[in-house]
């Protein structure tokens, strides 16, 4: 969900774009009815219309009802991640401390609001949760397609990299159209580019 000027809301829920108007005055919010291409699902509706109150604490949103219990919940996702795509310059291979380049390939990840990436690395798409603040970054777990005629060898081998690559990620940063995104001791796994490597 993102809040927009002159009181305008707009969002996704379960892939249905929607649009409406709020109030909101001190810590009291009260939603308009949301409009979308197609039926928002009811359940989503209804949650909207019970919003009586909200709090923020840190990067996380609570919508609440009457009675001050919380009935949505949204974290603040930095905007230097969304905002492009990024393309795969360097990674460091599942069994070594080296950055290798990625040859003659466009793998890219794409962060979206929602908190959710979606991409292709070395023809691997993959989709994965994730939790982003100023400066730490976690993945959930990567859940991949590896297409059938793949070579077993060099789909594993890949697959273990993409496993390496988010699931040791504890921090990035974004400077000059590059992402990095490195482990917990500091060292670099990933450095992506919002342009192609080619």
């Amino acid at each position: 969900m993102q809040f927009l000027g002159e009181s305008q809301f707009r969002g996704t829920a379960a892939g249905t774009d929607y649009c409406g108007t709020y109030e909101a005055s001190g810590d009291t919010i009260r939603f308009g009815p949301a409009e979308g291409w197609v039926e928002l699902p009811e359940w989503y509706s209804s949650l909207l219309k019970q919003a009586h109150g909200y709090r923020i604490i840190g990067a996380q949103l609570d919508i609440m009802n009457e009675n001050g219990h919380s009935i949505m919940s949204f974290t603040r996702m930095p905007p230097s991640l969304v905002s492009v795509d990024w393309y795969l310059q360097q990674h460091r291979a599942a069994d070594g401390p080296g950055l290798l380049t990625p040859e003659g390939t466009y793998d890219l990840i794409l962060f979206m609001p929602d908190g959710m990436i979606t991409g292709i690395i070395h023809g691997i798409q993959l989709f994965a949760q994730y939790d982003a603040d100023d400066s730490s970054i976690s993945f959930g777990p990567v859940a991949m397609l590896i297409a059938e005629d793949d070579d077993p060898g060099k789909a594993s081998e890949s697959r273990e990299m993409i496993e390496s690559m988010f699931g040791e990620a504890r921090t990035y940063w974004v400077w000059n159209g590059t992402l990095e995104l490195s482990s917990g001791d500091g060292k670099p796994l990933v450095t992506m580019a919002n342009t192609p490597a080619l």
